[in-house]
């Protein structure tokens, strides 16, 4: 660590959590730190689940949506985190952006679901508030990820949740690659 810099001044009327001055960052460094270091919905010694997923939230709205995206991918790749990815992208779809933008939440979705079981858990996410409609995004993202699944993961990751991974398949209309990939997606269905 380097010792030799510059202190910088704590920002006015901010503080930690413990009431100590502390230093305002930008949104997106603020979001990055945020993401890197949690478990989503989980109680910290300072924080309720719930409110780290508010604050984040609340950063979301702050920040670009290219921004999000690259940060979804980056804690979802490299942090190997699972639960953050996909809560960054819900918060994405609440955004409004060009149709370039649109096209890489539903883009990025499908890259950050890396395993079988994510594919209901970012429609588990999108409806933790209640039922609504699903956006064409997340569909297509979601049916953009289902081919990477063959019949094994399909199977070992269908579990009895609220959201299944049958209703993932309904909502997003996906559609297999041939018949050999079309078998297991008709077990799920049936």
């Amino acid at each position: 660590m380097k010792t030799n810099v510059r202190k910088t001044e704590a920002t006015p009327g901010f503080t930690t959590h413990e009431g100590a001055p502390a230093v305002k960052q930008p949104a997106e460094k603020e979001l990055t730190r945020s993401v890197s270091c949690l478990m989503l919905f989980e109680d910290t010694f300072y924080e309720s689940g719930k409110g780290i997923a508010e604050r984040i939230a609340g950063l979301c709205e702050k920040v670009s949506i290219d921004f999000l995206c690259k940060l979804a991918i980056k804690a979802r790749t490299d942090l190997k985190l699972r639960h953050a990815p996909l809560y960054l992208m819900v918060n994405a779809l609440k955004k409004k952006g060009s149709a370039a933008e649109r096209n890489l939440v539903g883009q990025t979705i499908s890259e950050v679901i890396q395993r079988a079981d994510e594919l209901a858990e970012i429609l588990s996410i999108y409806w933790k508030d209640g039922r609504k409609k699903v956006p064409r995004q997340l569909k297509a993202g979601i049916a953009k990820a289902f081919p990477k699944f063959n019949a094994y993961t399909l199977g070992k990751y269908n579990r009895d949740g609220v959201v299944k991974l049958r209703d993932a398949l309904f909502i997003s209309h996906a559609k297999p690659k041939d018949a050999e990939q079309a078998a297991p997606w008709k077990k799920l269905v049936e």
